[in-house]
């Protein structure tokens, strides 16, 4: 298996942006006329567009091994044994990724392996071509 690239990585974090605003762009228009509802409401609506937000990168690597912007480039995530990732790992991976932002991409180790991937015990690869 061959590990993913610093660069080709960045540019799958750049898609995956693209692709979150363009689901709040989507959404932004059925949420904005309740957030002037109810506290009740603007709280639910609120609560369900960061859920979107910091939910999209675990729920997508843990179900489909990849987010939008890993596919599109040919991208997967696994643990170092092979396996998929449990959703535990999935969100410290992104919670760590979060947190260090880009300075996180500038963490490549000798194995190839980022900040993130060191302490979830897990790996970006290219998936082979044909």
């Amino acid at each position: 298996m061959t590990k993913a690239s610093a660069t080709i990585r960045i540019n799958a974090l750049l898609i995956d942006g693209i692709t979150l605003f363009v689901f709040i762009y989507i959404l932004l228009p059925i949420a904005l006329p309740l957030l002037f509802q109810s506290n009740e409401i603007r709280g639910r609506v609120g609560a369900g567009l960061l859920l979107l937000i910091f939910l999209y990168e675990p729920f997508m690597v843990r179900y489909f091994g990849a987010t939008i912007g890993h596919k599109f480039f040919g991208l997967y995530v696994k643990s170092v044994n092979g396996s998929n990732l449990t959703m535990l790992q999935a969100m410290m991976r992104s919670l760590i990724k979060g947190f260090f932002g880009l300075f996180s991409f500038m963490t490549f180790y000798r194995s190839g392996n980022t900040i993130h991937d060191y302490f979830t015990n897990s790996c970006v690869y290219l998936k082979k071509s044909n």
